[in-house]
């Protein structure tokens, strides 16, 4: 591990991890149809990446509710086109983090994303495999009901958790997600108690 990832886990994201499971007094588990402000976080590396995003969004998406979509991208802002990704999340309000975006200890920089965590979001998916520094840093500035997203042991803050193969891809995770939300809607029953620290589907 290298100085700057040993400072980045130790003095930024470990302490703003306490600090975030600490302040969530809402925590709740809610179902897409309950919730009306949602969020999707995710890094996206390549068009692959963003046409899983893009048809995840478009079998989330309903009229009445309001969307938020954070992408962190691999450009430099100067040449990225925002409509190219504006127009595959229509009805969203997009916040793009590009690669001259961040600070020397690579932090994302607040006034970028400030849009992005400025709402009260219901439900925020983080769509991720494994932990992401630069994903994590802003998810922790976020305010959610319930953060739906992979079950992995470096991702505390995920209440509702999809658990996968080893080998499986991020399109296993959107399909996922998709199914047992959609499970939650159809059962009552599968809602937690506010004050459940854990919820794993399998």
């Amino acid at each position: 591990m290298s100085i700057k990832t040993s400072i980045q886990q130790s003095i930024i994201l470990r302490p703003g991890q306490k600090a975030h499971m600490k302040q969530r007094k809402n925590r709740s588990f809610i179902s897409l149809n309950n919730a009306v402000t949602i969020g999707i976080i995710a890094r996206c590396h390549d068009q692959h990446t963003l046409e899983i995003l893009s048809d995840f969004y478009a079998q989330l998406r309903r009229e009445e509710c309001n969307y938020r979509i954070l992408l962190i991208i691999d450009k430099k802002q100067d040449i990225v086109n925002h409509y190219d990704y504006e127009k595959l999340f229509p009805g969203a309000i997009l916040t793009l983090i590009c690669i001259n975006d961040y600070t020397f200890m690579g932090v994302p920089k607040k006034k970028v994303f400030a849009p992005f965590i400025s709402s009260d979001f219901d439900l925020i998916f983080r769509i991720g495999l494994g932990a992401s520094f630069e994903l994590d840093t802003i998810l922790l500035s976020t305010r959610a009901r319930m953060y739906a997203g992979h079950d992995h042991p470096e991702l505390p803050f995920i209440d509702f958790r999809i658990t996968l193969e080893q080998d499986a891809d991020l399109a296993a995770l959107t399909r996922n997600l998709l199914i047992y939300m959609a499970k939650l809607d159809q059962d009552s029953t599968n809602k937690a108690d506010s004050h459940t620290n854990d919820y794993r589907l399998f």
